[in-house]
């Protein structure tokens, strides 16, 4: 019970409306439409005192409003008994809606609170923004035989709400943002090839699968950013160029005694800011590893059936540690503390193992009774 106790909470309001139309003409060809409604109502952030002897004034921070409306149209076609396409292509609009309050900067300066020069007021139901584009996707399947097959898909998404997190402080802190006229949608293009290969009798099932991800207007925070209850955040993130790569290897064991599978994913995630201004440069432009950059992941899940009633099961999971920007200097300036920090996630955490195993015994198979269980140690 200090004076400077405080609760802080935020919430999201999701609505989604969907109508869905399928029609199959022919046995070999499908035919999918459709339209979608999603409004967005994000509260980021409220502040109350915690307590009777705190001294910290309430304070609530604007109410984010959108609504993201589209269709779709889909067409899965067997060209032949080797050879399927499914094509899709779907429209988005964005519209961020008022009230809202937009500050307008000085367009020669980097984005400041100090470089504020004028303020747009927006009444309720008033459109602040508005984005839109063209999603197609396309996915290719050919059989190479009755055991094996290779795909290939292509696919463009526009996103139009993203959390912006901030890992550098000893309490990391996550935000949902909605795109306004200063943040743009996240947009992605997506390549992926994959070869799909079953052996016995299709009761192992193995496949690899490269794929190939670039992004434009990805969201990363300033150096120093305050992320929580900041009225000028477009001030402290900032648009960013990215791109991410990698090999995925699956096997999976269907029947007998031991089954399970294994996946093991290698991957690269990168960012690059392209300001003029050095206040809104990471690292000086050049390309840095995002925050979900886990070059090597590693997931190994199995069961054994010893007898008809116990049942041994084990999970393994290994994963790189993420990158982390740490403090590499400290020093008293003017009686105040200071503290340097690295580059971007020039620092990596430590790997994470872990593994979980079980012991299940399991009903025996009497029909007298009404239900049946089964006992789990783990």
């Amino acid at each position: 019970n200090q004076p400077e106790h405080f609760r802080l909470s935020s919430s999201i309001g999701y609505q989604n409306l969907k109508w869905y139309l399928s029609y199959q003409p022919k046995y070999n060809h499908s035919i999918d439409a459709g339209i979608n409604a999603i409004r967005y109502e994000i509260s980021p952030g409220m502040v109350r005192p915690f307590g009777e002897m705190s001294h910290i004034a309430a304070r609530d921070m604007q109410t984010e409003y959108g609504l993201e409306l589209s269709a779709f149209i889909s067409d899965d076609i067997e060209i032949s008994d080797r050879f399927s396409v499914d094509v899709g292509l779907r429209y988005t609009q964005y519209l961020q809606l008022g009230p809202s309050r937009v500050f307008v900067y000085d367009e020669n300066l980097p984005r400041s609170p100090q470089s504020i020069i004028d303020t747009l007021h927006y009444l309720s139901g008033d459109i602040v923004s508005r984005y839109g584009g063209l999603e197609p996707r396309i996915g290719m399947r050919y059989s190479l035989g009755q055991s094996s097959s290779v795909k290939l898909s292509y696919n463009r998404i526009n996103q139009y709400i993203n959390l912006i997190s901030n890992t550098a402080i000893m309490a990391p802190v996550d935000v949902w943002k909605l795109a306004d006229p200063h943040l743009k949608p996240l947009q992605s293009d997506q390549f992926a090839l994959g070869y799909f290969r079953n052996f016995l009798n299709n009761t192992l099932e193995t496949s690899i699968e490269a794929y190939y991800k670039g992004m434009n207007n990805a969201i990363e925070y300033k150096s120093g950013a305050e992320i929580m209850m900041n009225e000028t955040l477009e001030a402290d993130v900032i648009n960013a160029r990215g791109y991410n790569y990698g090999l995925e290897f699956y096997i999976r064991k269907n029947s007998g005694r031991l089954t399970g599978w294994t996946s093991y994913t290698w991957s690269v995630s990168q960012r690059r800011t392209r300001s003029s201004f050095a206040q809104d440069q990471i690292n000086n432009n050049t390309w840095f590893p995002s925050n979900y950059a886990r070059p090597h992941n590693l997931v190994i899940n199995t069961t054994f059936q010893a007898s008809r009633r116990w049942r041994f099961g084990g999970t393994f999971t290994y994963n790189t540690g993420r990158p982390v920007t740490l403090p590499e200097l400290a020093y008293v300036h003017g009686g105040n503390l200071l503290v340097h920090y690295s580059d971007r996630n020039k620092y990596r955490l430590p790997d994470f193992h872990r593994l979980d195993i079980s012991i299940t015994l399991d009903g025996n198979l009497r029909t007298d009774r009404r239900g049946k269980g089964s006992w789990t140690l783990s």
